[in-house]
């Protein structure tokens, strides 16, 4: 019988320029035989640094590759995604089930994440970052192991990227004016923030392209307050290309695609929540700029 190790080594004579992966996969299934469970899959992710600025965004791609079913717990793959301050402190998640559920070995799954420095926060200090990643049972909390092109930081929490925030392109992205009630905190650092709207409210911006994500919570009111909760919020101004709308209860959220002017043309995006008729209560729970490709 030939010992483990060498399996490794006679692996690596095989296949020789693709190395490094397979002495990964290799050294992956020698834990397994030392008592560590198998990989479940292999992650990666493009790009692998990019730049953060407050009240704006980027997009991470994330590719998966499962080798094996998730045979543990109850197996409902949930991602979880970390900015991580140098100091090793969480300050920003991004977690969301996987696409689909379904974790088939051999059938890749790749699929953007947005990535954004809230601007109803207060913004990130300046510095460079590290993008956690990793995969989870949402019912109890397991994390599978996984072959990822970064360190385990700990628990299974892969380093797949860097993340360096900077100053951001103009000092006030967002000015709200209108019914806004003030900013709050949030209860979590996936909303790190939030306000609410009634009736009707203004985001002044600029004319610069590039899009605006907006995030609500629909159906819910503040503390103390009468009236109802939106399930639909309407949404036009001069600084989009076309009118939008959000619609539903819960979590629901749009991407607008802004006119193209000059950084520092000031435009508005004007909102109106609504729930068979006016006064109705929205709650925004996060508002960044994503700027034009190229």
């Amino acid at each position: 019988m030939v010992p483990r190790q060498e399996v490794g080594v006679g692996m690596r004579i095989i296949i020789g320029g693709r190395y490094g992966v397979w002495l990964a996969v290799a050294l992956g299934f020698l834990g397994w035989g030392c008592g560590e469970p198998a990989p479940a899959g292999s992650l990666a992710v493009a790009p692998r640094a990019f730049r953060l600025a407050h009240a704006e965004s980027a997009k991470v791609r994330l590719i998966w590759t499962p080798s094996r079913r998730l045979t543990e717990s109850t197996a409902i793959p949930t991602v979880f995604v970390h900015l991580i301050h140098p100091t090793a402190k969480t300050v920003r998640t991004f977690d969301h089930r996987l696409p689909g559920e379904s974790w088939e070995p051999g059938v890749p799954i790749s699929y953007e994440v947005e990535i954004s420095d809230s601007g109803l926060a207060e913004p990130l200090p300046v510095g460079t970052y590290r993008l956690a990643v990793g995969l989870y049972d949402e019912a109890s909390g397991y994390r599978w192991p996984l072959l990822a092109d970064g360190e385990d930081l700990d628990r299974r929490a892969y380093a797949v990227g860097t993340v360096e925030v900077g100053s951001p392109r103009v000092a006030d992205r967002f000015q709200f004016t209108g019914a806004w009630r003030a900013a709050e905190a949030g209860t979590t650092k996936q909303i790190v923030a939030w306000r609410w709207l009634q009736a009707g409210g203004t985001i002044r911006t600029y004319a610069a392209g590039g899009t605006v994500q907006l995030r609500f919570r629909l159906g819910e009111l503040p503390e103390s307050a009468v009236g109802l909760g939106a399930d639909s919020v309407a949404i036009d101004g001069d600084c989009l290309l076309a009118p939008g709308a959000v619609e539903g209860s819960g979590a629901v959220e749009t991407s607008l695609p802004l006119r193209q002017g000059s950084q520092d043309e000031p435009c508005s995006i004007r909102l109106r929540p609504e729930a068979g008729g006016s006064g109705a209560w929205a709650r925004l729970d996060g508002i960044d700029w994503r700027p034009p490709v190229g």
